[in-house]
């Protein structure tokens, strides 16, 4: 691992967090509620570009930062250890300048007059569970059928494999950690992933089941965004778990196989640009909601969402115990998020939790 290989990894991080403002709805703006008509506002284009402008400079000294480390950092466990904390040091100063223009935002609302003249209402789509949301289940046939191959071969291949079983790789595909041979570490893969394919599938039955957000200004439009929405996602969980299921396959037997580490090192890369060239395309094609894909505007000026800004702390963590929703689209961001006040979300938070844990454990 280099450090231009590790500064590399930096690029569709920085690319989310400066392009997040124009992802999301247009009722939204850095977390807080906005009239739809609001959003086009010359004073609302200037604030998305200075959070972009102040986010690209953040990225920039970080992307400094790794290309003068010296190389020795790199070695072994280590580089792996400073991209984490550099990661997660980027993401709190993140987080800090989202809840700076977070604060403007509030400022700015409490000021104006945008609900004057207005009827709030919460619009809900009488039709909306029978449309189509997401793609059937039937396609996770196909990752279990890659697991269950995964797992034959290691049971019919045991002796084969080394006393010691690689666990971590580098970006070259060398093996930087070692467990001893035993039936629960060579299964551990194959557990991954079923844990995985489980994980998706969760998470492909949710999305037709997230609580839906109709606009109140164009229920019409927005209905039609939100199922487009729902689709390409839903598409891109079953694409993702295919090829993540694949890329432990890879990794299972990378012993086993002649050239093994360029083999895995090969597949890593086809895998995961893959995903990542899908994420990035579904951002900027589809935007949270689907508020990004292009349909006729029939807005009702006179009506607007009603204005739930005081379930949001800080813009980002939704808390309402009297609606019954486990999950709901995020604010400020693309995706899903738990709604805290429901005792539901923190029961499958901690199984989630044990269950990844108990995964990193039988890697180690």
């Amino acid at each position: 691992m280099n450090t231009f290989s590790l500064a590399i990894t930096f690029i569709p991080l920085a690319l989310f967090f400066i392009f997040i403002p124009y992802l999301t709805r247009k009722t939204e703006s850095f977390g807080v509620s906005i009239p739809e008509e609001i959003y086009a506002t010359s004073e609302m284009k200037q604030l998305r570009k200075k959070y972009a402008l102040l986010t690209v400079v953040v990225s920039i000294v970080m992307f400094g930062i790794v290309l003068v480390s010296p190389e020795s950092i790199m070695e072994d466990k280590t580089g792996g250890i400073f991209l984490t904390f550099l990661i997660f040091g980027y993401m709190i100063i993140e987080f800090f300048i989202y809840l700076y223009f977070h604060r403007i935002m509030k400022q700015r609302k409490k000021a104006a007059t945008w609900w004057d003249d207005k009827t709030e209402k919460v619009m809900v789509h009488t039709t909306f569970r029978t449309q189509q949301l997401r793609f059937s289940n039937k396609w996770f046939i196909i990752p279990f059928l890659i697991f269950l191959t995964t797992t034959t071969l290691t049971y019919v291949w045991y002796a084969q494999f080394p006393d010691q079983l690689p666990t971590n790789f580098d970006f070259l595909g060398e093996a930087t950690n070692f467990v001893s041979k035993s039936y629960l570490s060579v299964f551990a893969l194959p557990l991954t992933q079923l844990f995985l394919i489980a994980l998706f599938f969760a998470v492909n039955i949710l999305i037709g089941k997230v609580k839906q957000q109709i606009s109140s200004e164009n229920p019409d439009r927005s209905l039609q965004q939100n199922v487009i929405f729902r689709r390409r996602w839903s598409l891109y969980m079953i694409a993702s778990s295919i090829l993540l299921t694949i890329w432990l396959f890879v990794a299972q037997f990378i012993s086993l196989l002649p050239k093994g580490n360029h083999v895995f090192t090969v597949a890593s890369v086809i895998i995961h640009g893959l995903m990542l060239v899908g994420v990035i395309y579904l951002a900027f094609s589809t935007g949270q909601g689907g508020s990004r894909v292009k349909i006729a505007d029939e807005r009702n000026d006179k009506i607007i969402d009603r204005d739930n800004d005081r379930y949001w702390k800080l813009g980002v963590f939704y808390v309402n115990k009297q609606d019954p929703s486990i999950f709901l689209e995020k604010r400020f961001g693309i995706g899903w998020t738990f709604n805290w006040g429901n005792p539901k979300s923190w029961g499958i938070l901690f199984v989630f939790s044990l269950f990844t844990l108990s995964i990193i454990l039988l890697t180690r």
